[in-house]
């Protein structure tokens, strides 16, 4: 019995010196991973007078699609038919009205797909000249559109939907872009630009 407690002790002994020693090589590690500078860290350091302003920029080579024109995105092809603005949307029954304004998009959506694919009206926002992102407006369909809709409509493969999109924008707004999608939700990774300048 005795014989069984020392092996217990010098096991446990062991056992106790193995973590000390991880631990201490664990510390000089992220002590060492921490205090040596990167490449880029010991240039920006030789060099103080540097900004971001002074390190030059990779230009944008990002397409910028025209009106009327098809936009391929992904399984997706868009066509941005007219834009128009007002301060008033509806008919004589149902009206809605706005200080600001109302942006109407007349876009059509094809699907090229082999399966059916989610339409709706999140695949649209407004980029203006300052970056500002502006989204569709929920629950006015009925207000532009005849028997179509821009709300999670599943549009099967070669069909093509046409109709309205309505954002409600600043009656100032200025170099206006819309964004369009490569799908929604999780398929809508890929994304590209129209010029909306008339």
């Amino acid at each position: 019995m005795k014989r069984g407690n020392n092996f217990m002790k010098e096991s446990l002994k062991i056992w106790g010196i193995l973590f000390a020693v991880l631990l201490v090589i664990g510390i000089f590690f992220n002590f060492r991973g921490e205090s040596e500078p990167t490449e880029a860290e010991t240039a920006t350091q030789l060099d103080p007078q540097s900004t971001p302003a002074d390190i030059p920029s990779q230009p944008s080579t990002q397409t910028i699609f025209k009106m009327n024109e098809p936009v391929q995105v992904g399984k997706l092809t868009y066509i941005i038919h007219s834009i128009d603005d007002k301060k008033e949307i509806g008919n004589a029954y149902l009206k809605k009205t706005t200080d600001n304004m109302f942006l109407i998009v007349n876009a059509s959506i094809k699907n090229n797909d082999k399966e059916s694919r989610i339409i709706d009206r999140n695949l649209f926002s407004i980029i203006d000249s300052e970056g500002r992102k502006y989204d569709a407006m929920p629950s006015v369909d009925s207000y532009v559109n005849d028997n179509v809709s821009f709300f999670l409509e599943s549009v099967n493969p070669g069909l093509t939907r046409k109709g309205n999109i309505v954002f409600e924008v600043p009656p100032d707004i200025k170099g206006l872009k819309l964004e369009v999608t490569s799908g929604y939700a999780l398929a809508g990774d890929e994304t590209k630009l129209v010029d909306l300048q008339r």
